[in-house]
């Protein structure tokens, strides 16, 4: 019975593991082709959400009761169906809670490709920008 309970649970583990790859690989950000920002702009949003975003959200983005999650399941539930350019908005107007909208541009930018790239989206040659406007889900 118990050998049978492991299997069970080993292949129900597979299961979720090969349904997360599916809908959060490279797919969900239009079948592989490059995103909208660079990998620069990834390693330099990493440390700047580690410094800025970490503390609310979690370093592994998973969120708190008062802070959503930015990477998974939850993220792209609530944003498939809108743009980078409506992030990076929403992002700079609003965030660190603690003093909206006082980072430069820059740093938001790089903030929103980690974010991005947390979620499957390839990195690119063209860097993104706040006018950026690529649909997440596609």
């Amino acid at each position: 019975m118990r050998n049978k309970t492991l299997l069970l649970a080993g292949a129900a583990f597979g299961l979720v593991a090969a349904i997360g790859t599916l809908a959060f690989g490279p797919e969900a950000f239009g079948q592989g082709r490059p995103g909208p920002f660079t990998q620069a702009q990834v390693d330099t949003g990493r440390q700047a959400y580690a410094d800025n975003c970490a503390l609310c959200h979690r370093p592994d983005m998973a969120g708190t009761n008062d802070a959503p999650a930015l990477a998974g399941t939850a993220f792209m539930g609530a944003w498939k169906g809108r743009t980078t350019d409506a992030l990076y908005s929403k992002i700079s107007k609003t965030m660190p809670a603690n003093a909206p909208a006082s980072l430069d541009e820059a740093t938001y930018t790089s903030i929103t490709a980690y974010i991005l790239r947390a979620n499957g989206a390839t990195p690119g040659t063209t860097a993104f920008a706040p006018s950026t406007s690529t649909a997440i889900g596609s």
